[in-house]
């Protein structure tokens, strides 16, 4: 038999800061309470059951941890026992109370009677929870109830149960995870929670008692368990918290996707009209091309005709004046000069025809095969005249070369235009020496000067039409030498390069594919 309690109560205090931490952790359950809800609401099938059973747990040992670090906020003069089954009892009423608020809010509508009925549930649960994790405690004291304090605690409960409601509803559909509603509600719900539950803590009156009665299945809490209880509930609610922030974002993505779908759907019905209207406007843009393409050849050939009527002409007169039975260094001079010019301007002139049929002809031109060899020595043929007035010597290796796919008569123009081109860069009483070489899958011709250098930032455009002037070349004036070798060697499958030589001069590397192989041949014009 009990003995009977002394009439003078148990005089406790709250230690301040395990208060603190309680609402905390009520405002951290609260926020996750709210990011949940959206999560249950969003998932439908099997996902929104597992949204609800995690939540429902998470919720609920929230909402339990706060109850139990506030109770063991409250430091009595005697030891104080906990017994474990009705703790866990009471975990489980938190939990079934949390079950009911999001089945509630995950609703597609809240009606007044759904929140008060949900209200009144999910406060009975937290009630619950309370008082029966107040039956736990097993201490030499005996607690005395104030019936008015008891009814205010559970009025409390459901008011703030469904004010829980009524806002974890509204936040559900919001997209912002950390938004500044979900925060302040969050902290709003974490301080009213614990309102509840130091009212039901002021209720009770602890009578002292010679003993405790049994403690069989009972366990006493440090400040060691304390410190576990804090932590596991803190990372188990984080870890709900950002569980539902990356659902949130795979969500959104989703969502963004479905979107995205949709205008690619929309967009693939309009595809064929587009389709069709962009086909007619570029016909239609190809046959005013033929018609400007055909105008530019028409006219560089009207251009080329007709100033070389003219020119000759000219020389014919010039020769008249300036044919002097005995001339005069002056007039020497100046018919040295005038044939030079007239030599340029044709040249210049078949060039530029000559780029202009590659442009537009270039699938005409035939390609069959000839001998490097033969080529090479009729390039320099024609190139011994222009290299004998420069006092530039050619000199080229005697090893044969095998054959080359292309038009025989445009190789040698091109060969010819690049041994020009070196002589140009030669010095006075200098050679251009040319070589040829079989590697391995292709054939290689270099062409040498011994002179001037090219400026490094020309080497990159020394092929681009009108990009080289006589700036860079003792020679003078290149014109479209360069260009003109460089399109027709690439015609026929071959690339030319340049570079500097060290110390001086340059190098013009030709390079083919291999002579074993078979090169598609067109029809001549």
């Amino acid at each position: 038999m009990p003995t009977v309690p002394s009439t003078a109560a148990l005089v406790g205090f709250y230690d301040y800061r395990l208060v603190v931490l309680s609402v905390l952790i009520s405002t951290l359950a609260s926020y996750a309470a709210l990011d949940l809800g959206g999560r249950v609401t969003a998932a439908r099938g099997l996902v929104q059951h597992f949204w609800a059973a995690c939540g429902s747990v998470t919720m609920g040992l929230g909402i339990w941890a706060m109850h139990y670090i506030g109770m063991l906020a409250w430091d009595l003069p005697v030891a104080v026992l906990y017994h474990w089954p009705t703790v866990l009892l009471s975990l489980l009423a938190a939990i079934l109370a949390s079950g009911v608020a999001l089945f509630v809010v995950s609703r597609d509508e809240l009606t007044s009677s759904r929140t008060g009925i949900g209200g009144v549930l999910m406060g009975i649960g937290i009630a619950g929870m309370h008082y029966i994790g107040m039956e736990a405690m097993r201490l030499r004291a005996m607690c005395h109830y104030s019936a008015g304090m008891v009814a205010l605690s559970v009025i409390l409960a459901i008011a703030i149960s469904m004010v829980a409601l009524r806002l974890t509803f509204q936040l559900r559909d919001e997209n912002a995870a950390t938004g500044w509603r979900k925060l302040g509600s969050a902290i709003l719900m974490g301080a009213a929670i614990p309102v509840m539950h130091y009212t039901g803590m002021a209720a009770v009156t602890f009578m002292p008692m010679d003993t405790a009665g049994s403690l069989a299945n009972t366990v006493a809490i440090s400040w060691l368990g304390t410190l576990v209880i804090s932590s596991v509930t803190v990372v188990i609610l984080g870890l709900a918290i950002l569980t539902s922030l990356i659902d949130r974002r795979f969500a959104a993505q989703a969502r963004e996707l479905q979107n995205l779908t949709e205008i690619l759907e929309r967009q693939n019905e309009q595809l064929e009209a587009i389709v069709v209207a962009r086909t007619r406007e570029l016909a239609e843009a190809h046959a005013r091309l033929t018609l400007l393409d055909r105008a530019k050849d028409d006219f560089l050939t009207i251009i080329s005709h007709e100033l070389r009527t003219p020119l000759n002409g000219l020389l014919g007169v010039s020769e008249i004046v300036l044919g002097e039975t005995s001339p005069s260094e002056e007039s020497r001079e100046l018919r040295s000069m005038y044939e030079q010019s007239r030599q340029r301007i044709m040249s210049i002139l078949d060039d530029a025809l000559l780029l202009t049929k590659i442009n537009l002809h270039s699938e005409k031109f035939k390609s069959t095969p000839s001998s490097l060899n033969v080529v090479l020595d009729r390039a320099m043929e024609r190139a011994m005249p222009f290299a004998g007035s420069r006092q530039v010597a050619l000199q080229r290796s005697p090893e044969h070369l095998g054959q080359v796919h292309g038009e025989k008569d445009l190789l040698v123009r091109a060969f010819h235009a690049l041994i020009e081109t070196a002589v140009k860069f030669s010095d006075e009483g200098g050679a251009v020496r040319i070589a040829g070489d079989v590697v391995p899958n292709s054939l290689r011709v270099s062409i040498e000067s011994l002179g001037r250098t090219i400026p490094g930032p020309a080497i990159a455009k020394f092929f681009d039409t009108f990009s080289i002037g006589e700036a860079i070349s003792p020679g003078g004036d290149l014109g479209l030498s360069a260009p003109v070798a460089s399109r027709i060697l690439s015609l026929f499958g071959g690339a030319v390069t340049v570079a500097n030589r060290e110390p001086s001069g340059i190098r013009l590397t030709v390079e083919f594919d291999a002579v074993t192989q078979d090169v598609a041949v067109h029809p001549a014009a």
